[in-house]
């Protein structure tokens, strides 16, 4: 099933200092919904405010991590 037409355009258009990035997903009893990647430390209320502005769409949050993840080979018998 695609992705709905309206979920799509918010996370297209919707704008905030605290959001670092957005886009759609399926929450896990299976509806879609926006998900938002926050800059660590936003407070409750921005992410109500986050909430108000998605409408009838779930959101799923996600913070920011502090340290972006490093590309490296991987070593299997080091069990990594």
């Amino acid at each position: 099933m695609a992705v709905p037409e309206l979920l799509r355009e918010l996370s297209e258009n919707i704008s905030h200092p605290a959001l670092k990035q957005v886009g759609e997903t399926k929450t896990r009893d299976g509806k879609w919904a926006l998900l938002a990647v926050v800059r660590q430390g936003t407070p409750s209320s921005v992410l109500e405010k986050i909430k108000e502005m998605a409408g009838d769409f779930p959101v799923v949050f996600e913070e920011d991590p502090d340290l972006l993840p490093i590309a490296r080979p991987a070593y299997p018998e080091k069990g990594e």
